[in-house]
């Protein structure tokens, strides 16, 4: 990404087994990264690995914490993004991939995206719900026509890459 040196703060919503946060520490030295997750699972899966999934995550990304690189945050991203008011340089969005709340959370990341910020949306072609209009490629296209003149640059692939204009 052009322009990396300028990546210091990130934002995390959806961690999993941490294993994006540990590529982002290491592609971007200078910066830390908030995780934000609950480690509950959504929709698409089994409630019950998700308390070895949260401990894979503490032991995959224990190093970074202990550098003070990498930040846990236990709670949902609305709860998260209620409380919040630091702005970020890059935002990853990987979290609940219903269509409501992929909204929000689109919503919610970019009001706390920094003007020349990155945002990535994850799982753009993602077709867990046998319903289209549930899945996020519906709420990602209506948030790129309401914002089309905030982006400066615009990659899309099974993931969205947006930088905010400054």
């Amino acid at each position: 990404i052009k322009g990396s040196s300028k990546i210091n703060d990130i934002l995390e919503i959806g961690s999993y087994e941490g294993r994006s946060a540990i590529f982002f520490l290491s592609f971007f030295h200078s910066s830390k990264i908030a995780c934000v997750d609950t480690w509950k699972g959504s929709d698409e899966h089994k409630k019950n690995m998700f308390k070895d999934v949260e401990l894979n995550f503490d032991r995959n990304t224990l190093s970074y914490v202990n550098k003070y690189k990498l930040k846990k945050i236990k709670e949902d991203s609305d709860s998260f993004f209620e409380k919040n008011s630091k702005f970020y340089d890059l935002i990853y969005l990987d979290g609940d991939h219903n269509a409501c709340q992929v909204s929000k959370d689109l919503d919610n990341a970019w009001n706390c995206l920094q003007n020349g910020g990155i945002l990535i949306l994850d799982d753009y072609l993602w077709w867990y719900y046998k319903k289209l209009k549930k899945n996020p490629s519906k709420p990602i296209n209506n948030f790129l026509l309401k914002n089309k003149n905030k982006i400066s640059k615009l990659i899309v692939w099974n993931q969205v890459l947006i930088k905010k204009n400054f």
